[in-house]
């Protein structure tokens, strides 16, 4: 259906970027269309989305917390990245 168009094409088209259904929403509302159901349909539309859900947003569940390194020295810990082997410029 015409809705169902819309729909692909502001979820996941050249500017979609298959975002939630509250932004899918407000770029239809944006471009001047509604429909009575338009909030509850791009909702369904992207909670089924193939590619949001093999992409998915990663989870947090096993993610570490971030704590600062207590410093008391100036340069008292050191950190190098290693790159290589870096050939010279021509």
């Amino acid at each position: 259906s015409t809705s169902t168009n819309i729909m692909e094409e502001a979820h996941g088209g050249i500017a979609g970027g298959h975002y939630a259904g509250d932004a899918t929403t407000c770029k239809i509302l944006l471009i001047g269309l509604w429909w009575e159901t338009l909030y509850k349909d791009c909702k369904a539309y992207c909670k089924a989305c193939d590619h949001c859900q093999c992409i998915g947003k990663p989870g947090k569940r096993d993610e570490m917390p971030l704590r600062p390194i207590p410093s008391v020295e100036p340069f008292e810990k050191w950190a190098i990245d290693f790159v290589g082997p870096i050939s010279p410029a021509t």
